[in-house]
């Protein structure tokens, strides 16, 4: 080989060492960034948003439901549902043991059901209270084709005593309970 080949090889590894400090600079500071954020950052998370995520109450994320409704939205895209697997699909997890794919995204994101021994899947409770979620989302499209959209926002928003927004959510299942209640007496005196 001549000195031209040495000299390219030499700098590919230079490359290569420079990209994996990189990375390993990159891995660390987000390993510093939750341990420094910590608790806080889930906390600012359950106040201000309604979602599928473990550490969320379930009201939470029932609550997605009354905005899907109120705002329109068509449509609701979870790209998880039994993705087991790290970052970049490096590694398999075994979602018992490890919720949040190695640290790469929030616990239950990955995820919405549980691997069984058949090859089926065990419903997680997250997806549950999410089916219930659109049902409710369902009840209050029936509601509005007997009193309209406008009145059928006014009686929620009534019971759930705020507006309602995807950065609020209902603190308590009483009160998406209480919700869907009002809903399902609208449509039940609708139907007499």
């Amino acid at each position: 080989m001549n000195m031209d080949t040495y000299s390219i090889i030499l700098k590919v590894i230079m490359a290569l060492g420079g990209l994996g400090l990189f990375l390993i600079g990159m891995k660390n500071m987000g390993e510093g960034l939750e341990l420094a954020a910590g608790n806080k950052l889930r906390v600012l998370l359950q106040k201000i948003t309604s979602n599928r995520f473990i550490a969320m109450p379930g009201a939470r994320t029932r609550s997605i439901g009354m905005p899907l409704f109120k705002y329109g939205v068509a449509g609701f895209l979870q790209w998880g549902y039994n993705f087991y697997n790290n970052m970049h699909s490096v590694n398999t997890i075994n979602p018992y043991a490890e919720t949040s794919g190695e640290y790469w995204v929030p616990a239950g994101d990955p995820f919405s059901v549980y691997p069984a021994e058949d090859g089926t899947a065990y419903e997680s409770t997250r997806i549950i209270v999410f089916h219930e979620a659109l049902e409710d989302c369902r009840a209050m499209k029936l509601c509005e084709s007997f009193y309209g959209k406008e009145r059928v926002i006014a009686e929620i928003e009534a019971v759930f005593g705020k507006e309602i927004k995807f950065s609020r959510c209902a603190k308590s299942s009483d009160m998406m309970l209480a919700i869907r209640a009002k809903v399902d007496e609208l449509i039940a005196e609708a139907v007499k």
